[in-house]
């Protein structure tokens, strides 16, 4: 008799063990979810770098309804995009025109002290259907300047002329002296480890290291068709000014590097 009761203790004690494992792995399951879901700015991600912030860039480009667009046409579109972002007034639109490329240029600065760049460009010597491109890359070097601010402006811009844009955000910082390649290796991959990115692409050459990968947390996100990117940080040496220099992009840098 007693032996069924123990028998009969210790089944229920292994099946209510299998019912709370279940319920156990099922709210990790609801933890690692809502984990993934939360959602991370680039800003913060570049902020704890530690590094001493020099300036953002948000760069947009984007392919225009108009495969063959004339150099009339051009300046009209860059003319309007100068008053969209608010160059101060006396800037000057530069064209250029020749058997490879047809180009109009405009760049200066906002009323925001931002530096605007704006190129609307047609490559005529081409086997394929000539396209027109826009992009527009935006500067500030306000210490902090929020970079959704200027997002927002760049999509509210496009959404205008009716083209689907790829956005790209990209952070520059510095640390004081030199930075072995050993140190900047450790820095790129802490970074992804405080996102709970993978890293996916690695370059380590020419005093450059830079690593491409994805992190849940993040929303913009690139097919490179080596696989998809929203996060790609770079470090470099610099001899002349003395200091290492760290880029953060997302989802990947668009800045010179």
């Amino acid at each position: 008799m007693l032996k069924k009761v123990f028998i009969s203790i210790l089944m229920l004690a292994i099946i209510c063990s299998i019912i709370f494992q279940g319920f156990a792995d099922a709210f990790k399951e609801k933890e690692k979810a809502i984990a993934a879901e939360k959602t991370i700015s680039l800003d913060d991600v570049f902020k704890a770098s530690g590094c001493e912030w020099v300036q953002v860039n948000v760069n947009g480009w984007a392919m225009l309804n108009y495969p063959d667009c004339p150099m009339d046409k051009m300046k009209e579109l860059v003319g309007e995009a100068a008053e969209f972002f608010n160059l101060k007034s006396g800037y000057h639109i530069f064209t250029n025109e020749n058997e490879f490329i047809r180009q109009a240029n405009v760049n200066g600065l906002t009323n925001d002290g931002d530096l605007i760049n704006i190129i609307i460009s047609c490559q005529l010597h081409s086997k394929h259907e000539r396209e027109t491109y826009i992009v527009v890359d935006i500067v500030s070097k306000k210490k902090n300047r929020q970079s959704k601010e200027l997002v927002k402006k760049q999509e509210k811009f496009f959404k205008r002329l009716g083209a689907e844009a790829q956005i790209s955000t990209t952070f520059t910082g510095t640390f004081a002296g030199e930075y072995s390649n050993k140190q900047q290796e450790q820095i790129c991959a802490e970074i992804f480890d405080d996102v709970d990115g993978e890293i996916t692409q690695v370059l380590n050459e020419d005093r450059l290291v830079s690593m491409a990968g994805y992190s849940p947390h993040l929303r913009d996100k690139l097919d490179t068709g080596r696989g998809v990117v929203n996060l790609q940080v770079a470090m470099r040496y610099s001899p002349y000014w003395g200091k290492t220099y760290i880029w953060v992009g997302s989802p990947i840098i668009t800045t010179e590097y």
